[in-house]
């Protein structure tokens, strides 16, 4: 999905390609998590980050929490304003983030872009709640708060099955544990 071929897929990239030259590495940004999961399924992708749960009996692992936050209009409170809402694979998280805070957003605009919610809530047309992880070098003036609730996603990679994936795949795999455990010092 967006927020990690953007934040963490170059630099996985980069760390697998110099330990693995002569592999072919591909990405496919697909914010559908459904299509996402029935592409690994069938064996169409080899493997894919995943914000649990994972409906389909995937081999996965999870990578890092990513923090989920409540996004104004810079200098601007939250006070009575228009949710804009996402909508795609991580609009169930968002609604989590609502119940755990006993909020029933006032739905003005759903939208399928990360960016282009940034893009209204910067405008001043609402507010809405994106994952940390899209959040970094946002591209619009933001203001961004923590909820009440603290509430996060957690990201994962999964594989159909470890023990029949290729050569190639598990070294994409461990490239990609231990690009997060050093990013983050875990």
């Amino acid at each position: 999905f967006t927020s990690t071929a953007i934040q963490w897929f170059p630099g996985i990239a980069k760390r697998f390609l110099a330990q693995h030259p002569g592999i072919d590495l591909q990405l496919i940004c697909v914010d559908d998590e459904d299509a996402l999961e029935e592409a690994v399924w069938r064996g169409d992708a080899d493997c894919g980050f995943f914000v649990y749960p994972i409906k389909h009996d995937l081999h996965a692992v999870p990578l890092r929490k990513d923090p989920l936050l409540v996004v104004l209009p810079p200098r601007e409170a939250l006070a009575e304003e228009l949710y804009i809402r996402l909508e795609s694979g991580t609009s169930s998280e968002m609604e989590t983030l609502f119940r755990a805070n006993d909020v029933e957003p006032n739905v003005r605009f759903t939208i399928d872009s990360d960016y282009a919610v940034m893009s209204m809530v910067s405008a001043g047309l609402g507010f809405s709640v994106l994952a940390d992880l899209i959040l970094r070098d946002a591209p619009f003036p933001l203001a961004v708060k923590q909820p009440e609730v603290e509430t996060s996603r957690e990201i994962a990679i999964a594989l159909r099955s470890l023990e029949t994936a290729s050569t190639a795949t598990r070294a994409f795999w461990d490239a990609t544990q231990a690009w997060i455990a050093e990013t983050y010092e875990e």
